[in-house]
């Protein structure tokens, strides 16, 4: 069997699609890439997010600090008026969505596009009403905070709407 083309050091058991030669496994995963491995057996597209293990603000943080207590309330108040304008059609699983979407654009630095799922759409509303509010505001804090809000539903969540329920008899 051939030696590792990129390495010359162990036996190429792999056939690379981007070097169209045989190469080792640790050559292979050490060199993997979206661009040039889509389709290979090998290459499992990047890791899904955790987004359990986000920073996020304690409770007692965010009752100490009105600033916080402001931001989580304004998007606490912003995903009522959503919910609204979706005439009840959101769950606590769209709202967690939502909040992942856009921890993706302040903590990952992703651009949002609204692509016309559900998710798609909530986001869009989202920023039409929240329009300018977090424009001052530093992606580390809104991540936090964001971080705070997902721990929330979860916790308080059916599986259903209970979440959305409860912030909405508040938000008004």
């Amino acid at each position: 069997m051939a030696k590792c083309i990129v390495c010359q050091a162990r036996k190429g058991k792999r056939k690379c699609q981007k070097n169209e030669a045989m190469i080792c496994s640790l050559c292979c995963g050490q060199t993997r890439g979206e661009e040039t491995c889509q389709g290979c057996s090998f290459f499992k597209g990047p890791a899904p997010r955790n987004y359990g293990k986000l920073p996020y603000f304690e409770a007692q943080e965010m009752a100490k600090y009105s600033d916080l207590q402001d931001l989580g309330e304004l998007f606490e108040k912003t995903m009522a008026q959503v919910d609204q304008k979706m005439i009840g059609d959101m769950d606590d699983g769209l709202a967690v969505a939502l909040l992942e979407r856009l921890v993706d654009k302040y903590h990952f630095g992703e651009e949002i596009s609204s692509t016309g799922e559900r998710v798609g759409q909530t986001v869009t509303l989202f920023f039409e009403i929240i329009a300018n509010e977090l424009e001052f505001v530093a992606d580390d804090k809104l991540t936090m905070v964001l971080g705070a809000i997902r721990r929330a539903v979860k916790r308080r969540t059916d599986g259903r709407r209970a979440y959305l329920d409860f912030i909405s008899r508040f938000a008004a």
